[in-house]
């Protein structure tokens, strides 16, 4: 049975080459990778002319831990959706493998087979818990894929507990059929009892996980608060500083458009005063310039009457040295 279920999962390698990654012994393929359909395609064909149940058992466990493994990929790829999907195929394949487990009773398995395959089915159980409990305290993971998360740890919980009891039925079924003493049985139930109280334990290990994850997501989320309360802070701070910048700015360019102001109105009463004393000494000027020429007319008039009154009488003594010469 367990040579079968190797052989296939080399079989599974060979085909993916170099396209897959090693996580321990199992290889997974990239869901952007070319061949990712291809596999799941020989994922359900492998398990299509599976007939053991015991190898359908360990199939689904080995494709649940794949579909996880995706969804750290999908993540780490920026692709939260496809990781929600990944994660909720992971959950359906766990279920497949419960269903396969009511089987267990109908097979004719000795007890160390039974004991090995229970021992493995609960190894890949525990490894998907862990991957489980990483994908929840991750910040990159939306609140909603979280819930089904956690859901999905629950199940697991809730599935160890039947794996436990499943098996310890088988064990009761193969004493009872080989005939053991009754202190045989008293022991295998004290086995299951030993299940329950261990699955128990695993269970409130479990919820304590979630709780702790949960306190430090809510711690991490406060931290985020305080982190966008004190950014929001500094940015008003930045703005009121600014803002102050500004006001000191226009300030100071007023008061310089303020003394621009006094000293083109100095400047304009310096020209104004200016040519106010020009315009006074033009007049100035203007008036004696005036005076002058009237007084010049005025000597001027005086010799023409000086020239007038020589001409009257240089007239008048031609006149009478005329009236002489007639007499």
């Amino acid at each position: 049975m367990i040579k079968r279920i190797t052989g296939l999962t080399i079989g599974f390698s060979l085909i993916l080459g170099g396209q897959a990654f090693a996580e321990e012994s199992l290889k997974v393929v990239d869901p952007q990778s070319d061949l990712y359909d291809t596999t799941r395609y020989l994922e359900e064909a492998t398990y299509d002319i599976t007939t053991d149940f015991s190898d359908k058992v360990l199939l689904q466990e080995q494709y649940a831990e794949k579909r996880l493994r995706e969804a750290e990929l999908a993540i780490e790829q920026g692709d939260p959706a496809a990781a929600k999907k990944l994660i909720q195929e992971a959950d359906i394949h766990g279920e497949l493998m419960e269903g396969n487990l009511a089987e267990v009773n109908k097979t004719d398995d000795d007890i160390e087979e039974i004991d090995a395959l229970e021992k493995e089915v609960l190894s890949y159980i525990a490894k998907r818990t862990e991957i489980l409990k990483s994908l929840l305290v991750r910040d990159d993971i939306p609140e909603d894929a979280k819930k089904g998360i956690q859901r999905a740890i629950n199940n697991q919980e809730k599935v160890v507990e039947k794996i436990h009891k499943a098996f310890a039925e088988k064990r009761l079924h193969l004493d009872d059929r080989e005939d053991v003493d009754e202190d045989a049985e008293d022991e295998a139930e004290e086995k299951a009892d030993k299940a329950e109280d261990k699955a128990e334990k695993e269970r409130e290990k479990a919820e304590e996980a979630a709780e702790k994850a949960e306190d430090k997501a809510e711690k991490e989320r406060e931290r985020a608060e305080e982190k966008t309360e004190k950014d929001r802070e500094k940015a008003e701070e930045a703005a009121e500083r600014a803002e102050e910048k500004a006001e000191k700015e226009r300030e100071r360019a007023e008061e310089k458009a303020e003394r621009d102001r006094e000293k083109a109105e100095e400047a304009a009463e310096r020209a104004e005063d200016k040519a106010e004393k020009e315009r006074e000494r033009a007049e100035e000027k203007a008036e004696k310039e005036r005076e002058r020429a009237e007084e010049k007319a005025e000597r001027e008039r005086e010799k023409a009457e000086e020239a007038a009154e020589r001409a009257e009488e240089k007239a008048e003594r031609e006149h009478d040295e005329e009236d002489e010469d007639d007499d």
